[in-house]
């Protein structure tokens, strides 16, 4: 389980690793990379990154970062309270808060620190894949320089 004294995208990228590591034989047997790593309605697709965010691995991020405790630790109150009504409304979804509204204007420096923790742990995923063999064109456009 996170804990304040961890770096973010070094514990996903572990979480990750790990979900990685259980199915590694799956991916090779099916040529899919579905996972079921027991997180929200537990059916995600590592290499799906663009697009709705239903069974992305931006999703499994999302997921990963509620019910470990990273939102509730970089998160006010007032923005958990936000992310978690967006977790039970729309479980499919991911929350970035980045919508206004007449009581709420996003905070454009915690959208920018979310849109980098996704960036990194969708890369760290891609140059994991990358080493295990396989090349999984969408996530191409986050390991560009890999």
């Amino acid at each position: 389980m996170y804990n304040s004294e961890m770096n973010e995208i070094d514990y996903l990228s572990s979480i990750l690793d790990k979900i990685i590591d259980d199915n590694l034989d799956s991916f090779k047997e099916n040529n899919s990379f579905q996972v079921r790593p027991g997180y929200s309605y537990d059916n995600f697709y590592l290499d799906r990154v663009q697009g709705a965010y239903e069974g992305s691995l931006n999703g499994l991020i999302h997921h990963i970062m509620f019910e470990d405790g990273i939102y509730k630790n970089i998160l006010t109150d007032e923005q958990f309270e936000r992310c978690k009504k967006a977790v039970d409304e729309e479980p499919e979804g991911i929350w970035l808060d980045n919508s206004t509204s007449e009581d709420h204007i996003p905070d454009d420096s915690l959208v920018d620190e979310l849109e980098d923790i996704y960036a990194q742990v969708i890369e760290h995923v891609c140059i994991r894949l990358n080493n295990e063999g396989f090349k999984v064109e969408e996530l191409d456009d986050f390991c560009e320089d890999f």
